[in-house]
């Protein structure tokens, strides 16, 4: 039993992990440096098994394993301590992940484990005895408990969030450590410091990491010994998007409605803008990004995640990702909005971090977002940004794109995607990049769904339901965002599937039906947002 808690800043990881052990259990070793076989770590030691429950190698990847109460027991052959040992090894995400990947996990119990690239986001891989599942930015904390093992941990991410105000609240270490140390209003048989009369909390690891180095602070709260252990990372570039944003002023909506679409807004009388601001949750939007002020861009996303408790899971069916070298252009639906934009830089920066994404202009407003946007104007034509789209699909960026350019609405129960638009394709041609298709599985609230179908009933030409996109990610109707990947192609691959871009456009959208599911035809602009 566990509970793992963590916060990014500014480029800086604070993680706090609590082992909860039965009371006859050997007294774990404290942290240690040794050498593995390609790489240094810093971890404790559990001297029954040999294997860890956490550990920091020198190229900044933090290890952190669960145990999985939830799933039914079975029979193991081989510790899951030693398999934190084996992955530590890795220089790399990618090699971690795929190593897992080709694991027989069937000598192992079930398990959770959580995989830090250094003071980035985490990814979680989830073993239930059957199948292994990945989850991007998992939400702070996590918990595990062999008593009540779903009631448990839900009371204690549901206290402990409540502390941290859904974990927008900064804390210092002190304070980190303190709620970790603090059985609080779920008393010493749930808290997170428990103790029954046959297990306990019987350690404390504090890691605070940089891209330099890593502090690992442990604390043996059975005998109350203390160690601190250093361990110097080897030195990487600075990514993108690595520096701290600070805004200049609040977001005002209204202004920027008026510099998008200003005969709309001057058709509008004064009178509605109060209520248009509250519909637009302005003022809960900017006191959000408030808190977030200071904070570097590329953490941006994945904290916004985090506070809504928001994660992505990839089916295990999907196709790996294409290499950094093979210049990308990813192709994914929008089936809500904002989070589908979210979820996904978060992803695809970790193994991208050149990643830019071609969205509506009116981003630009999040400073937080402008390293990766690339703008497109919806209401005028702009030679700027046409030469900015040129200029991102000659480059060797990735780039994430949404062909349909606005949320999907619901057609006869089913969530459809707009026709999607041949741009990206012509570009792609121009400049022979790849391309890979991607399917979220998500949606928006009944209320936007019905508001678009009373729309279109009763005839009006506008897009209400796009005022209640704000509220959308505010409060996701779904917490769980699912992802199947494609098999990417090259230019040299896909080029000749069609004479014309419209027949190869045709051809990327008959591709993404397929690992959608999708078997209607595309329907046409008029039937979707009329």
């Amino acid at each position: 039993m566990c509970t793992l808690s963590w916060q990014i800043w500014q480029g800086k990881l604070s993680l706090v992990f609590s082992r909860d052990e039965a009371l006859d259990r050997a007294v774990a070793e404290p942290p240690r440096t040794e050498q593995g076989m390609h790489s240094r770590l810093l971890c404790p030691v559990d001297p029954k098994g040999g294997g860890t429950w956490f550990s920091l190698n020198e190229q900044g990847l933090v290890l952190c394993l669960l145990n999985d109460y939830r799933s039914p027991p079975r029979a193991t052959r081989r510790s899951r301590g030693l398999l934190v040992k084996d992955l530590a090894n890795h220089h790399n995400l990618e090699d971690l992940a795929a190593h897992l990947k080709r694991l027989n996990l069937t000598d192992y119990a079930p398990f959770q484990l959580v995989v830090f690239p250094g003071p980035e986001a985490p990814r979680l891989w989830h073993w239930n005895g059957e199948e292994l599942a990945e989850v991007v930015a998992p939400a702070s904390p996590l918990s595990s408990s062999s008593l009540f093992p779903t009631l448990t941990p839900w009371l204690r991410r549901r206290w402990f969030r409540r502390q941290t105000d859904g974990n927008l609240l900064r804390l210092n270490a002190e304070q980190h450590r303190q709620l970790h140390l603090n059985s609080g209003p779920l008393g010493r048989y749930l808290g997170i410091r428990m103790r029954r009369a046959q297990r306990a909390t019987v350690s404390l690891c504090h890691l605070e990491l940089t891209t330099r180095e890593g502090r690992l602070h442990y604390q043996d709260l059975l005998s109350e010994q203390q160690s601190t252990a250093t361990l110097a990372l080897q030195p990487r570039g600075a990514p993108q998007g690595f520096t701290a944003v600070q805004r200049d002023q609040p977001l005002d909506l209204e202004a920027l409605f008026q510099s998008k679409n200003p005969g709309l807004h001057q058709s509008l009388p004064k009178l509605t803008w109060p209520l248009l601001r509250w519909v637009l949750c302005e003022v809960r939007l900017n006191r959000g990004l408030r808190q977030l002020d200071g904070q570097h861009a590329r953490d941006f996303c994945a904290h916004v995640l985090d506070h809504l408790d928001v994660s992505m899971r990839i089916a295990p069916g999907s196709a790996a990702l294409p290499p950094a070298n093979s210049r990308p252009v990813f192709l994914a639906n929008h089936p809500s909005g904002g989070i589908d934009g979210l979820v996904l830089i978060t992803w695809l920066s970790q193994h991208f971090p050149d990643l830019r994404v071609i969205v509506s202009d009116a981003l630009l407003a999040l400073p937080h977002l402008e390293p990766f946007v690339v703008p497109v104007d919806r209401y005028q034509r702009n030679h700027g940004a046409l030469r900015q789209l040129h200029g991102a699909f000659s480059s060797d960026s990735a780039l994430l794109v949404f062909p349909a350019g606005r949320t999907a609405r619901r057609q006869q129960g089913r969530l459809i995607d707009a026709p999607w638009q041949k741009m990206p394709i012509n570009l792609a041609r121009q400049y022979e990049r790849s391309l890979v298709t991607m399917h979220l599985d998500t949606a928006n609230s009944r209320t936007f769904d019905a508001l678009a179908s009373a729309r279109k009933s009763l005839g009006i030409g506008l897009n209400l339901e796009m005022l209640l996109l704000v509220r959308e990610i505010l409060k996701p109707a779904r917490k769980t965002v699912g992802l199947t990947l494609g098999r990417y192609q090259t230019a040299q691959e896909w080029v000749p599937r069609g004479q014309t871009d419209q027949a190869r456009l045709a051809y990327w959208r008959g591709q993404y039906d397929q690992l959608a599911g999708n078997s209607e035809p595309t329907l046409s602009s008029t039937e979707v947002f009329s």
